[in-house]
């Protein structure tokens, strides 16, 4: 539960635990994954969120790469590239 979340405040505004868009990258989805990485773990929210014009595309987190990387790294991925 995040800090700000008392146990028994079920009603906390989302206002009261939400991080600023101003504090979390911002990634255009043709930016290199390398040069998002050192942004996105120093991010207070350790994501990213994928913009494309006036458009959230998505959210990337630390977890959705190590699954991508682990997955492309298995000898699964490598049988089915040949």
């Amino acid at each position: 539960m995040p800090p700000n979340v008392q146990e028994n405040r079920r009603d906390t505004p989302v206002a009261s635990v939400m991080v600023q868009i101003e504090d979390v990258p911002t990634p255009h989805p043709d930016d290199r994954l390398t040069e998002v990485l050192p942004a996105l773990e120093s991010s207070p929210a350790h994501r990213a969120v994928v913009v494309e014009g006036d458009a959230v595309v998505c959210v990337l987190t630390s977890s959705d790469i190590s699954r991508v990387t682990s997955w492309l790294a298995s000898s699964g991925w490598r049988q089915r590239a040949i």
